[in-house]
């Protein structure tokens, strides 16, 4: 009873740290993304008005400049950015002149949905392989598959993106090259996912791979494994109830980061396949100077890499005890 008390009182305290980890993370956050948008090169009003702010005089530059808040103190920015952040308000987009929560509500969802799909084929394709690499250690397999690996991992996402559409979509004409499929129905919204989905999707393969091959080598020359290989357990017993499940923290960490990372490389993929999205969403706000795009984009990134490390490291005391006795 004891032990299971301790237990408790050790996973609570390990929350709570994690749940303030993450609170501190956007706050930092949120001041970074004010500090930076604020830095970028080139007035929003100039951007906004286009080729009509050659025509204008200083005098009115400087009221459309003062509708905007552009007018005042740094400081007194801050403090309306840090007061629309506590009511749950992220401004109003000054270029599609919109709400920024709203156009961040219809963008995510298409991001999201490519992000987690590519996720999904960064397993299938990299987990597979680095088992068989760990299990033909030394072989022409294991080599191969580490070299497919690496390459995987290395490749940019773009060039892979251009690639794809080079002899998959233009040589082959086998899938679309431009747009998401929505409004067509399901199968048309898969069919149009399928190229970015494995663009963005091979470089998590790839490190996916090397990971679980690294991770199962090094369990596989553990003394609980030789023990029950000598018990006369079957070999693929041992390997997938005790190699790779001991196996998975590593694999859930990589899994993690590169679920955090992708959503930022959406920001191209979305740009090379011409799909909606908050890629597409901040980098237009960005050509744009639209700050509170910026902002708002740039949090939810933010906040969504927090979530992410918050829920893998959670996930950590499910996968092994011990964590909530650390």
């Amino acid at each position: 009873m004891k032990r299971r008390a301790d237990s408790s009182a050790g996973l609570g305290a390990y929350v709570v740290s994690r749940l303030l980890l993450f609170v501190i993370t956007l706050i930092g956050a949120a001041v970074a993304i004010f500090i930076i948008a604020r830095v970028l090169p080139g007035d929003p009003a100039d951007v906004l008005l286009g080729d009509l702010s050659g025509s204008l005089s200083q005098d009115e530059l400087g009221l459309i400049r003062a509708k905007l808040g552009l007018d005042r103190p740094l400081l007194a920015q801050f403090g309306i950015y840090c007061n629309q952040l506590w009511h749950g308000d992220l401004g109003f987009s000054w270029a599609k002149h919109q709400s920024v929560a709203q156009l961040i509500l219809s963008s995510f969802p298409s991001s999201l949905l490519l992000v987690l799909c590519a996720q999904l084929v960064g397993i299938a394709m990299g987990l597979p392989l680095g088992i068989y690499a760990a299990t033909h250690r030394n072989t022409a397999g294991d080599r191969l598959s580490v070299v497919g690996a690496v390459i995987w991992s290395a490749a940019p996402s773009f060039w892979t993106s251009l690639l794809l559409i080079y002899f998959v979509a233009y040589k082959l004409g086998v899938f679309p090259v431009f747009g998401a499929g929505y409004g067509a129905g399901f199968l048309s919204v898969l069919y149009h996912l399928i190229l970015p989905t494995f663009a963005l999707g091979t470089r998590s393969a790839g490190d996916i791979a090397r990971m679980s091959r690294a991770s199962i080598l090094e369990i596989m020359n553990f003394d609980y494994v030789r023990t029950a290989q000598a018990k006369g357990l079957s070999y693929n017993r041992v390997l997938y109830k005790h190699v790779v499940r001991n196996a998975a923290i590593p694999l859930v960490t990589i899994i993690g980061m590169n679920t955090a990372i992708d959503l930022g490389a959406a920001v191209i993929i979305e740009s090379v396949f011409a799909r909606p999205g908050m890629g597409r969403l901040m980098a237009d706000a960005i050509f744009a100077r639209d700050y509170p795009v910026v902002q708002g984009c740039a949090l939810v990134f933010a906040g969504f890499t927090a979530g992410i490390n918050l829920l893998t490291d959670l996930s950590y005391t499910l996968i092994d005890p011990r964590v909530r006795r650390s």
